[in-house]
């Protein structure tokens, strides 16, 4: 009997405990539906399509973006569907020849030349790696291409470019050291280069190895999207400040380009990039140096500024302007983004439409990103989306307030009536306990007499 009167406290106390739980947990389970999302776009497709993998872009600079892509959902006119969400990012492959370095001589001006002689011929190349003792210069490069070897005099040289630089100098401010030995050119097949580093700034060592490159490169499909600035200069921090407000629309940027007022303005300055969500506390995403030189003895010009790819409300280019006059930049950038895409399959009998526009919404997960790598997707047919609009289905829920809170006053009664009960519980079979000892220790002492 008390155990059975003890079983059905606990049973009592789960039911009611399941009770206020239940609210809760429907409450939840109702986030998905399909009326929370505001917008759709209309998914247009080739007719015939059926059990095939579509491709749609996605454009970064809609409201789709608002919510960083993680609330989007392909619905079929029945349910949500799997979908991969795709970043189209690029791809570098580098190949690798075997040269030598031949015939290097200087003239009286610091002027240097050289040929590379490439190991293999008609072997593709557009890119040469230049390795030089730690020096401080500035330099441009050009480079002339032929099938057979010739003298530097030859006039038989073929000019593949003579806008490249390379650079080598240490930055005190910073304490390391920046340079740039990568010398590109139009992709050329011949075996036999001539490389002029041109007279300029410092003392160029001799150059100690070459390394002769095929870079092949898809480069990402990006978009490039202007924005106006704030241009601020600050006397006390000798600096120049470009704030960039992103609005309510984040884009996910990868490189911040600078315009100047005065084109033919020459500086070199070191500059970092920085983010923030208030505009207050700002966090460095990114150091790099700007410049534009237009001289003589170099021409070259820096004003981009790469960073990890970045979220955020503002961006804040910071340049060092150290005793030199503040760079005059115009109130304008171009941001750099990359696109991004959603892949999902389709059947020939559904209509799909894209649903956004759901703040609470959160990164759906499906099985097809575990094996979505495996799918053979090239030559995939390409779907487009149709303008924005409202979601028909879509209902303004009013504010709920939380079970808990609603019913704040009735759920701490019954955990109070709840508390007491098992104490009484718990009294009662302690009682019961200490009196069934007493009686066993006076039948035993009876059955000793």
């Amino acid at each position: 009997m008390k155990k059975y009167y003890k079983n059905s406290v606990y049973s009592l106390f789960f039911v009611c405990m399941v009770g206020f739980l239940l609210p809760t947990i429907a409450e939840a389970t109702s986030e998905d539906s399909i009326s929370s999302w505001q917008y759709q776009r209309v998914i247009e497709i080739e007719s015939g399509l059926d059990g095939e993998f579509v491709y749609v872009p996605l454009t970064v600079e809609s409201d789709i973006a608002r919510n960083s892509f993680r609330d989007l959902r392909v619905f079929d006119g029945e349910s949500m569907i799997p979908y991969q969400f795709i970043v189209e990012d690029e791809e570098n492959t580098t190949v690798l020849q075997q040269a030598t370095v031949m015939d290097l001589s200087r003239g009286g001006d610091g002027e240097m030349m050289f040929i590379v002689e490439l190991s293999e011929d008609g072997g593709l190349h557009n890119s040469l790696n230049l390795s030089f003792p730690a020096g401080e210069f500035r330099r441009n490069v050009s480079v002339y291409a032929s099938d057979t070897k010739l003298s530097h005099e030859s006039d038989q040289w073929r000019q593949l470019t003579d806008d490249a630089y390379t650079f080598s100098f240490f930055d005190s401010r910073t304490g390391t050291r920046l340079s740039d030995s990568q010398i590109r050119y139009p992709e050329s097949s011949a075996r036999f280069l001539r490389v002029v580093i041109e007279r300029g700034e410092g003392q160029v060592g001799d150059v100690n190895q070459v390394q002769v490159r095929r870079e092949i490169s898809r480069e990402a499909d990006s978009v490039e999207i202007e924005r106006n600035v704030d241009v601020s200069h600050s006397l006390s921090e000798n600096t120049t400040e470009i704030v960039i407000d992103m609005g309510r629309h984040y884009i996910p940027v990868r490189s911040i380009e600078l315009s100047l007022s005065n084109p033919d303005e020459i500086f070199h300055r070191d500059a970092v990039v920085q983010q923030s969500s208030d505009a207050l506390r700002w966090r460095t995403v990114s150091r790099d140096s700007v410049f534009n030189i237009k001289t003589d003895r170099f021409f070259g010009q820096r004003l981009t500024l790469s960073i990890p790819e970045t979220e955020s409300r503002y961006f804040r280019v910071v340049v060092f302007n150290q005793d030199d006059s503040p760079v005059q930049f115009d109130d304008h950038v171009a941001l750099t983004t990359v696109l991004r895409a959603i892949v999902f399959e389709v059947r020939h009998d559904k209509d799909y439409v894209l649903l956004y526009g759901n703040t609470a919404a959160r990164a759906p997960q499906y099985d097809l990103s575990r094996y979505f790598q495996y799918l053979d997707l090239e030559d995939m047919p390409q779907a487009q989306l149709s303008t924005s609009s409202e979601n028909p289905e879509y209902r303004v829920e009013e504010e709920k307030v939380p079970f808990t809170e609603e019913y704040r006053v009735a759920l701490n009664l019954f955990l109070i009536v709840m508390v007491l009960v098992m104490a009484g519980v718990a009294v009662i079979t302690i009682r019961r306990g200490r009196l069934g000892d007493s009686h066993k220790i006076e039948d035993d002492h009876i059955s000793k007499l």
